[in-house]
């Protein structure tokens, strides 16, 4: 399933995964990270171990646009498919064999889980490393501890905030099971991780903190209101919650005289200590964190198989061994169908045609259009490179080495990451970009349309398609070449109705080049 999504989707995933193949590829070729090798150093990813992981395809020759995307989509279905073997693995201590294959066939052919395969990104990698460390938990094998070890040096290597979900697990699993010596070894391995990436951003960029986690402090990610933060993570997790309710109600209808002995959470052993603590530690924190910029369950996809883990062990150690099976599949059943619901819009919007989608998707292809566009502007200027300002920075710079990013959209910006848009004009009068593309919610948060620098600077102009701003300056040079006439019908997207209102009162006419 996951494979022929791949195939399917291609460059209509969510545009974020092309952001740290855009990093991967400009380390490969140039050691720096960058976007592009003429943009800013900055660690605009999410996943350091994602990044390398794709460096290293991209070193290998995979390096254009459409192969190293298709191989971060097949990298990441194959961590959905061995973490789907590891969650079998591990629940045959409670399952027999045909109900446990189910069960993790189900469970991984989610449209969470095929949401991550079609975008190519990182959280099916931390899923498959927690499930590797709970099956080490839980087993004899006598290289566990090393084991053990690397898989928590990996795990904070993927996510930023892994250390915390490991190091509380670590803890949990230490103060409540008998398996001391394997939780000191995953906490060693988390925090080592941890220090060596940190100790690598300082050298490497002057930074304790990503970028990306810097960016979070400013509108629009950071979102006040303890609401707005509960509905995030609730609202993934209802499905599930649910499914596992109505499956308790089914084994007590079920068996009648069903005797439920007490149970302490140091009897359930390791791996379900270790299951629910990371479950807890990972819904806490996302409800600290609040709204999510991705696909609902994104930030917790790691965690929903240690929940299903963890139930399952529950109620087969209280006594509920034959009604297991009913348990497992109730809890399947609703969890597939309710996320089936929620998320099925994500794959199926990515599975449609281009001319069933709107003009600008939130896609590598989309973006990718976008680059081109301005990379016929850099041509028509005849210059060797050329610097554009845009929020959408995943397909435009994978296609286009030679624009020079500067992104509006905080994540990949050093300057507006710590500083925000308090003192937008200064910052785009300083930095001048040759090229500007906003819409919608960028328009808004930024400002930009409040800019004396952006209103007195720049004019609009239509490259094939696409709607862009360009310098005052630059667009005389273009004119003076004789561009093909051309009216907005062809346009893909002009924006949303701040751009509009702008548009409307803006005296400039448009400069269309072909």
């Amino acid at each position: 399933m996951h494979a022929v999504i791949v195939f399917l989707v291609r460059g209509n995933g969510w545009d974020d995964g092309s952001i740290t193949l855009a990093f991967s590829r400009t380390f490969a070729e140039t050691g720096q990270i960058a976007l592009t090798p003429v943009s800013e150093e900055v660690e605009g990813i999410s996943s350091v171990a994602w990044f390398v992981v794709m460096a290293a395809v991209a070193k290998a020759g995979l390096n254009d646009f459409g192969a190293l995307l298709l191989a971060s989509q097949i990298a990441a279905a194959i961590c959905a498919a061995a973490s789907a073997a590891l969650f079998y693995a591990t629940s045959r201590r409670w399952l027999a064999g045909l109900p446990a294959g189910v069960l993790a066939v189900a469970l991984f052919s989610s449209a969470p889980f095929l949401n991550e395969s079609m975008n190519g990104m990182e959280m099916s990698l931390l899923t498959l490393v927690v499930l590797g460390i709970a099956r080490m938990l839980g087993a004899d094998h006598p290289h566990r501890f090393a084991a053990i070890t690397a898989l928590g040096f990996v795990g904070a290597t993927v996510r930023f905030e892994a250390v915390g979900y490991l190091g509380f697990a670590a803890a949990a699993v230490w103060l409540l099971s008998r398996r001391k010596r394997e939780a000191s070894r995953l906490a060693i391995g988390a925090v080592v991780g941890f220090g060596v990436v940190a100790a690598l951003r300082w050298m490497l960029l002057g930074t304790l903190l990503p970028n990306t986690i810097a960016a979070k402090e400013w509108e629009p990610y950071a979102v006040p209101g303890l609401r707005v933060h509960l509905d995030a993570v609730v609202e993934p997790f209802a499905p599930l919650v649910g499914a596992l309710l109505v499956g308790a109600l089914l084994v007590i209808l079920g068996r009648r005289q069903l005797e439920w002995r007490v149970v302490t959470l140091g009897a359930l052993g390791a791996v379900v200590v270790f299951a629910a603590a990371y479950f807890l530690i990972v819904f806490g924190f996302n409800i600290a964190i609040g709204q999510n910029w991705g696909y609902q369950s994104r930030m917790q996809l790691s965690a929903l198989p240690l929940l299903v883990l963890a139930t399952i062990a529950v109620f087969h150690t209280a006594g509920a061994r034959w009604n297991t099976v009913r348990i497992a599949a109730t809890a399947v059943a609703l969890f597939v169908g309710s996320f089936a619901v929620l998320q099925t819009a994500n794959v199926g919007y990515a599975l449609a045609g281009p001319e069933r989608r709107p003009a600008v998707t939130i896609t590598p292809d989309s973006y990718r259009e976008t680059g081109e566009a301005v990379d016929r502007i850099r041509a028509a200027l005849g210059a060797d490179t050329i610097s554009f300002m845009t929020p959408d920075v995943g397909g435009s710079s994978l296609c286009c080495p030679r624009l020079r990013i500067v992104d509006l959209g905080l994540l990949a910006n050093p300057r507006l990451a710590k500083e925000g848009y308090a003192d937008f004009d200064a910052y785009l009068a300083e930095v001048r970009p040759d090229v500007i593309e906003t819409h919608g919610l960028w328009s808004w948060v930024s400002g930009i349309y409040s800019s004396v620098t952006f209103v007195d600077g720049y004019v609009p102009v239509v490259s094939g398609t696409t709607w862009l701003w360009v310098r005052a300056d630059l667009a005389e040079r273009l004119m003076s070449r004789s561009p093909v006439p051309g009216n907005d019908s062809e346009l893909r997207d002009r924006g949303d109705p701040i751009d509009e209102t702008f548009l409307a009162a803006n005296p400039h006419a448009p400069i269309y080049l072909r």
